[in-house]
């Protein structure tokens, strides 16, 4: 969700399922959440927040310090360069997605100590998320790629082939393989025991909903499909401009997102084990048509993009939606100002479907590139130098992380777990069973299309590129049959990537 889609969608104070936003706090909200207006776009595949469409990214946030957070002595791995500076070139570009000045200006700060120990000079290039394919591609091309990057999932694997897979390995043993979740390691694992990047930060799909109105109703948990259905149908009331859900159904990467959540538990994929097309499946067909149902039935008029999730939440025109674990950001940020504040708010983190319990997920990571020595041994000193804890809440990689709460989640569970990183002034209002279980969780059975278990299909960066899950989404949705749709998409799929 959009902080922009917020800030246009104020709820009026009367509402009784949604807490108000006062003036007070929606100034100081917007102080804390003005980074976000700049981050706020789609992405292709991964949406990385593609940075907040409607749950996929979103920007902004000053991380607060929340108090001085001790020295961190619970906070995780005390990672520190392992690398010689011997030889150390005498600059290096890091490639990310961080557009926002704040951020650039934060990674600055970061940066500052590593370039006074090894005297490398970091240069910044900042390009929007759904460009780092490209921007990958071109830099190779033009023999200006940058020494490392901060990158999404799908970006990550679009510059496979250029990428030092044993450099990035060696970062992801000095910090300690044991020390990340499992499955953020999956995400990044190339298929044949090595890493492509070093994990930085993950966020996962969600479904919030007003826990006022669904105990006024006595309705379920919208955490399985039949329960999601319950609730939406009890919301609906289209005469007083009043909706059962809003899931995305515009022409975008977010509507794939979206319905990855319920694909994926229905144990439902593109690709079979052995890289076969799988998207005619039957799982894929009741997938279609359960979202395709929702959307018709029970959605908003139009079609419902990230930007429209924000105003509409906010004019209580809908109870459930699915976005981005960065809403629980903007919800503790602009609703809240201690914990309880928030009991008229929850989110479902796992969709536990028809085969199982799953979320869409993303990690972001680090990487380096294939270029000369003295240019990876740089590259893996930062990596490091960035994931570093040493200084608790003041530390490099607590400081990221603390720019945007709730989105930029720890890869590592004892970082999650410590006081420096939970010390910070947005995070405090989270209850405590969001940090102890409720985002480990989502992380560690999170998935995507693409991936199946250890194996990957870099494929998937075709397809989605070219909107081929969306569209058929959308077909649905406009009222095809989800198996004559699911057919004729697998068709197009086979045919793009023989």
């Amino acid at each position: 969700m959009c902080v922009v889609a917020i800030l246009n969608g104020m709820p009026d104070d009367n509402n009784k399922y949604v807490s108000p936003v006062t003036r007070r706090r929606l100034l100081r909200g917007s102080a804390l959440a003005m980074a976000g207006l700049a981050g706020c776009s789609g992405d292709g595949g991964s949406n990385t927040p593609t940075s907040g469409d409607g749950g996929d990214g979103g920007d902004g946030g000053d991380g607060g310090d929340g108090g001085d957070g001790g020295d961190g002595g619970d906070g995780g791995t005390q990672t520190e360069t392992s690398t010689p500076m011997a030889d150390f070139p005498d600059e290096m570009t890091l490639l990310h997605f961080e557009t926002n000045e704040d951020r650039r200006q934060a990674i600055t700060e970061i940066a500052d100590p590593w370039e006074e120990e090894t005297g490398v000079t970091l240069n910044q290039r900042a390009v929007a998320e759904a460009d780092l394919p490209t921007e990958i591609g071109s830099s190779a091309a033009a023999s200006t790629l940058p020494g490392t990057a901060e990158l999404s999932n799908r970006a990550l694997f679009s510059g496979r082939g250029i990428v030092s897979r044993e450099d990035t390995t060696q970062v992801v043993q000095n910090i300690g393989e044991d020390a990340f979740y499992d499955r953020a390691l999956q995400f990044v694992n190339d298929g044949d025991g090595n890493y492509l990047g070093v994990p930085l930060y993950a966020w996962t799909q969600t479904i919030p909903y007003s826990e006022d109105f669904r105990q006024e109703n006595d309705l379920p948990v919208p955490n399985t499909w039949d329960g999601f259905e319950t609730f939406a149908e009890a919301a609906h009331d289209p005469d007083n401009d009043q909706y059962g859900c809003l899931l995305a159904s515009d022409q975008s990467q977010f509507t794939a997102q979206t319905f990855q959540m319920f694909a994926l538990s229905n144990d439902a994929h593109v690709f079979g084990e052995d890289g076969s097309i799988v998207f005619d499946d039957d799982a894929m067909i009741e997938a279609l048509d359960f979202y395709g149902r929702m959307c018709r039935n029970y959605n908003p008029p139009g079609d419902m993009g990230s930007g429209d999730v924000g105003p509409i939440w906010n004019n209580r025109q809908v109870y459930l939606y699915s976005s981005n674990i960065i809403s629980i950001y903007f919800e503790a940020a602009f609703q809240a100002e201690t914990t309880a504040d928030l009991d008229y708010y929850d989110f479902v983190a796992l969709l536990d479907g028809p085969e199982k319990e799953t979320t869409f997920g993303e990690v972001v990571s680090t990487t380096t590139f294939d270029l000369s020595d003295s240019q990876k041994r740089a590259s893996r000193s930062f990596q490091e130098h960035f994931q570093s804890t040493e200084g608790g809440v003041d530390s490099p990689y607590i400081s990221f992380l603390h720019l945007q709460p709730a989105l930029f989640n720890p890869t590592r569970p004892e970082v999650l777990n410590s006081d420096a990183f939970r010390n910070q002034e947005i995070i405090q209002r989270f209850r405590d069973e969001w940090l102890d279980e409720t985002i480990p969780n989502s992380i560690q059975n999170m998935e995507r299309f693409g991936r199946r278990g250890e194996q990957v299909f870099p494929q998937i960066g075709d397809i989605t590129g070219n909107f081929l899950v969306t569209d058929a989404v959308r077909s649905v949705i406009d009222g095809n049959d989800a198996e004559t749709v699911a057919t004729d998409t697998a068709d197009e799929m086979r045919s793009l990537i023989s």
